[in-house]
């Protein structure tokens, strides 16, 4: 075939390919094996003082007199009526139809296909599956459109898994958003909004299981004429508000008041061309809006002094309306709070930071002076070795084994009536915001309820660079935007940032001999949150930032596993907790114990505002309460490791660590032991291991207690963008 010539050459080929292959893995072993290196050398010479020194005294903020009234979840009345409704928008297919599809051959193998929807791809929202308890524990249902060839990649990216558990109940219910399957993710446009689209579904699970498949128009998301719901708007964004179809209107009861009020709204129109009349029914003001196609707009009604009756929105035209998260504003205060923006770097170790021990020259320049001038916990601990269940405490004030989101799957998210620390500050005046490249940090836990607007991964879908995912300039300007709309307001944000969660991207690969790609992954996140801290400065606007992490990382070091979320050593929950705002806030390293659950306290009683029920953290202020004699840290399900141990880890005031749930309980001094090298443990102490014992009682109880309170835990609809997301953070399969 080749000639001996030919043969010659080819093997040759061969040979140099395989060893230049070889030397790739022998690289990679290699990067494994510095980064193990470095990481225990970063134990070991990791430096903690021996005592808390604070200089400085604690200003609080006054509460604020004067609070909003944000018309969303106020009663209301729907005036007109509507031709158009979900029984005119659904497609359903029942199990007659389904035993129709044919089993076609495609590049992720044989799969069950539908005949093409009616909907058209532009119209299309959201698809629903029901099916029957089998043999078979998991499925993909890839979605595609009817008139284009997709290769295995671009079929991989339309794809969802489906987990089919044996349970109780007969049926499996699943919602998926269509609107990111459809979408191309090749930043290329999507396909025409009138070709149609077909799902194939695994073709090993039974044909008599599929029991159901629905398709919902877009149109059939707003049933009624009109409704208060939290709107999914265009570029993925969240808002609480109406929508509101053309011939209907909507009246809200509005008190009268001696001063003059701003209205404040938000208009999108995501079907046809529709008007907006907003007006009091007294005829004291009226404005009439175009609401746009593309984007959202804002506007505002000047409301007069006395004014009061029904504030009435009126839709004209055709098609749909809606109103996001219509408030009613005082004139701004002559002094204005400072911004709070709780940032949250995932997976940033602390010992890993210049400020407590690294040997890298300038890795967190930024962060080490928020560490120097900030009111910083040097020995904080993280409630959770991964996402969930971390951030959920943190808004919360609650630990894992109470709220209990992500410890037992991956789709729970908090409950719709629990309250959260971002509520608080919306009630009392403050615009708030939720950032976050990550979906765990955001809908999909159930936390971007709460905020004025809230931005998960899907916003930024079509715009991802060399990260895979929002970076942590996006996630910023997305706050200095927000500011932007109206600055005479105070604002609080949430922000979270991935770049050190992935430094194993190829972007952090290359570097100084001295540096691992984890390290230029934090000088990357150190450089971006140095800009925005510039940008307000430059701006003169106050501000009171909260450095915080979910959870560390394991390098591979002392033989353990890399990666988080496995176990509860130092290099899993060891965070930083940092409160930094010289005006108000005192600076100085405290060694008492803190926990994320201390957050949100912390910053309610800085501000004066009510705690949170339930919540079992502390304020951190300086004479605010006494240092507990331990924190604690919890490790119940992982995605990766669902069958892996139940620990619970207690951290002393005296630099002590006990864990429960290994194969037998085992014990730290981590003064002497920083690095909890397993060869110099012991046995757990009678008075830890009582109090790790009493703690699972007491949140066993409190868990009952939040049930009650606020309902189960339940899972979250599946919405296909966050489990691309999830994907690609590595959470999934």
């Amino acid at each position: 075939m080749f000639g001996k010539n030919g043969a010659s050459r080819f093997c040759a080929f061969s040979i140099l390919t395989l060893l230049m292959l070889c030397s790739i893995a022998c690289r990679g072993e290699q990067a494994a094996r510095d980064l193990a290196k470095e990481a225990a050398e970063e134990c070991r010479a990791g430096v903690l003082p021996e005592g808390s020194e604070v200089l400085g005294k604690v200003t609080r903020l006054p509460e604020r007199k004067q609070s909003p009234v944000h018309l969303v979840g106020l009663p209301f009345e729907v005036q007109g009526q509507t031709r158009h409704g979900p029984q005119s928008n659904v497609e359903v297919l029942e199990a007659d139809a389904i035993r129709a599809w044919p089993i076609v051959a495609t590049p992720r193998g044989p799969r069950r296909q539908s005949p093409p929807f009616a909907t058209p791809i532009g119209r299309a929202d959201k698809l629903l599956l029901q099916i029957a308890q089998s043999a078979i524990e998991e499925a993909e249902v890839t979605v595609v459109p009817s008139d284009q060839s997709l290769d295995a990649m671009e079929r991989y990216h339309r794809t969802v898994q489906l987990d089919l558990p044996a349970s109780n109940d007969p049926t499996h219910s699943f919602e998926i958003a269509l609107e990111p399957l459809l979408r191309s993710p090749w930043r290329t446009p999507r396909a025409s909004g009138s070709s149609r689209f077909q799902i194939e579904v695994t073709a090993e699970i039974p044909v008599e299981a599929l029991r159901r498949v629905e398709v919902r128009a877009l149109s059939a998301r707003f049933e009624g004429a009109a409704a208060a719901t939290r709107i999914d708007g265009p570029s993925g964004s969240l808002r609480p508000g109406f929508h509101l179809w053309s011939g209907a209107a909507l009246l809200i009861p509005v008190e009268a008041a001696a001063e003059p009020r701003t209205l404040a709204f938000y208009l999108h129109a995501p079907i046809g061309k529709p008007t907006v009349v907003a007006s009091m029914t007294d005829k004291s003001t009226s404005k009439t809006l175009t609401a746009p196609g593309r984007g959202w707009t804002r506007h505002e009604l000047e409301i007069p002094p006395s004014a009061g009756g029904e504030l009435r929105f009126a839709a004209g035209g055709s098609g749909v309306v809606l109103i996001g998260d219509p408030t009613l504003w005082v004139a701004p205060e002559p002094t204005r709070p400072p911004d709070v923006v709780l940032y949250m770097v995932d997976t940033l170790l602390a010992s890993r930071l210049g400020a407590l021990g690294s040997t890298i020259p300038d890795v967190s320049p930024v962060m080490d002076t928020l560490f120097n001038e900030g009111l910083a916990f040097v020995r904080a601990t993280s409630t959770s070795a991964w996402t969930k269940p971390a951030v959920t405490s943190l808004l919360t004030g609650v630990y894992p084994f109470t709220h209990r989101v992500g410890t037992s799957k991956e789709r729970t998210r908090v409950p719709d009536e629990a309250p959260m620390l971002q509520e608080r500050f919306r009630d009392a005046g403050f615009r708030t915001l939720s950032s976050s490249a990550s979906p765990l940090g955001s809908a999909a836990s159930g936390l971007a309820r709460g905020f004025d607007l809230a931005h998960p991964p899907a916003h930024w879908a079509s715009e991802l660079g060399p990260l895979a995912h929002p970076s942590a300039g996006q996630v910023q300007d997305a706050l200095l935007s927000f500011i932007d709309e109206d600055p005479s307001r105070p604002v609080f944000a949430y922000l979270h940032t991935l770049e050190v969660h992935e430094y194993s991207r190829p972007m952090f690969a290359r570097g100084s001999a001295r540096e691992t790609p984890y390290d230029r992954a934090v000088r990357r996140q150190d450089a971006l949150l140095g800009e925005l801290l510039a940008t307000y400065k430059k701006r003169q606007r106050d501000l009171i930032i909260v450095l915080v992490s979910d959870h560390g990382e394991s390098f591979g070091e002392y033989g353990l596993k890399a990666g988080h979320g496995y176990s509860l050593r130092q290099n899993q929950v060891h965070v930083p907790i940092v409160f930094h705002g010289p005006r108000w806030l005192p600076r100085g390293r405290v060694i008492e114990p803190a926990s994320l659950v201390d957050v949100a306290p912390t910053l309610l009683d800085l501000f004066s505002l009510s705690p949170l029920p339930y919540a079992q953290g502390r304020s951190l202020l300086p004479g605010s309460s006494e240092a507990p004699a331990a924190v604690f840290a919890e490790r119940t399900w992982f995605p990766w490791d669902p069958d892996g141990y139940h620990l619970v880890a207690r951290l002393g005031r005296d630099g002590s660590k006990s864990v429960l749930g290994y194969p037998k309980p085992i014990s730290w001094n981590l003064a002497e032991n920083p690095c909890e090298d397993s060869a110099h443990a012991r046995p757990i102490d009678a008075k830890a291991r009582a109090d790790l014992q009493r703690f699972v009682q007491e949140q066993e109880a409190a868990a009952d207690w939040w049930d009650m309170a606020y309902g189960i835990t339940k899972p979250a609809p599946i919405d296909s963008d966050e489990i691309a997301r999830l994907r690609a953070l590595g959470y999934v399969e």
